[in-house]
């Protein structure tokens, strides 16, 4: 039978468009659009697999340096397992990166050509810091399809921000990659571009002398992950997002598998503290659909996010706003002279 909500909002859908902006973002958007969602999902969309939670670099905007979790690489046969089981399960995307830096895991290789031998689309999100030319030779050989990085700046404002990494050695390291594919869109190179009271200064030089490095370019307000506020954030947002009530669109899409097995229902789980089960003990549908896992849907949708101590400071179900995003394209732009696009959404 399905769900009463989703039924509800289906049949309210067509009325959805003849609603003004500023109520259809903060009213029809998120107490529609998601507090009707089921608590029972078929399969999710994605299931991401934490390679490794080590990382080369510390940087201020994030809260792994503070992790109290163990840390470690995923056994190789554990990460086949993973991909068969999402294979059988009628999958159809694989991740593989959450909080650290797939480059370190010493198996890369092995596990993205199983996972594209057993048919899964495969690409990887880096720093870029320590993709080497014999790295990129070995993604390239792979025909990876999409590699994912992230810039919050250029030059020294870079280099302040991202701890122990070099802006020059990314962007070196990304040209080479960029000049020696097979042609301008294999492996499809995608940047985020992080939006700090810094970086903001940084996009006219970004977009005059490296945006033809990237096929796509998404610029991302800095924003607070996880119960953790982060003083950085705090001090260096564009426009500093709070988050009361909007739930987390994760919860009905992404499945995370962390290095040692234990399944998470969030991305920026540092701290292992929202763990529904382990792949080695169930079946992935089981868990998926878990009471733990339904709890925490019905949570966020009946807008009690606060009631989840590691939700309650993060802001990363707040980008799915338009309202706040064309707000803070209004800002960027004014200061900055330059005419861009928050997440795409406006």
């Amino acid at each position: 039978m399905p769900d009463l909500f989703e039924s509800l909002r289906r049949s309210l859908k067509p009325f959805f468009k003849w609603i003004p902006p500023f109520y259809r973002e903060k009213i029809i958007y998120p107490y529609i659009t998601y507090y009707t969602k089921p608590l029972k999902v078929p399969k999710p969309h994605v299931v991401v697999l934490e390679l490794s939670n080590l990382c080369n670099l510390n940087c201020k905007i994030c809260t792994r340096p503070d992790s109290d979790a163990p840390v470690g690489n995923m056994d190789v046969a554990l990460a086949k397992d993973v991909i068969k089981k999402a294979r059988d399960c009628g999958i159809q995307q694989l991740g593989f990166h959450t909080v650290g830096e797939p480059l370190l895991y010493p198996h890369l290789k092995e596990v993205l050509l199983f996972a594209k031998d057993v048919g899964f689309p495969i690409g990887i999100s880096t720093n870029a810091n320590l993709l080497t030319k014999e790295k990129a030779d070995m993604l390239l050989a792979l025909n990876i399809n999409n590699i994912r990085v992230s810039l919050e700046g250029t030059g020294e404002i870079y280099n302040e921000l991202r701890e122990k990494g070099d802006f020059f050695t990314a962007i070196e390291n990304i040209k080479y990659i960029h000049n020696k594919r097979v042609n301008d869109r294999s492996p499809r190179i995608s940047l985020n571009y992080v939006l700090t009271k810094d970086s903001i200064k940084s996009i006219q030089d970004f977009q005059k002398n490296y945006a033809y490095l990237f096929d796509h370019i998404t610029y991302c307000p800095l924003i607070n992950q996880g119960c953790v506020k982060n003083p950085y954030v705090e001090n260096n947002s564009v426009v500093l997002l709070t988050n009361d009530k909007y739930p987390c669109f994760n919860l009905w899409v992404n499945m995370y598998v962390t290095f040692n097995g234990e399944v998470s229902v969030c991305c920026v789980d540092y701290n292992h503290k929202l763990i529904v089960g382990n792949i080695q003990k169930d079946s992935l549908l089981n868990i998926w659909n878990s009471k733990q896992y339904q709890s925490y849907r019905r949570i966020n949708r009946e807008g009690r996010v606060n009631a989840i101590p590691y939700c309650k400071n993060c802001t990363m179900p707040v980008l799915l706003s338009k309202f706040y995003m064309k707000r803070i394209a209004n800002r960027v732009n004014e200061e900055c002279g330059t005419d861009i696009k928050i997440l795409d959404s406006i």
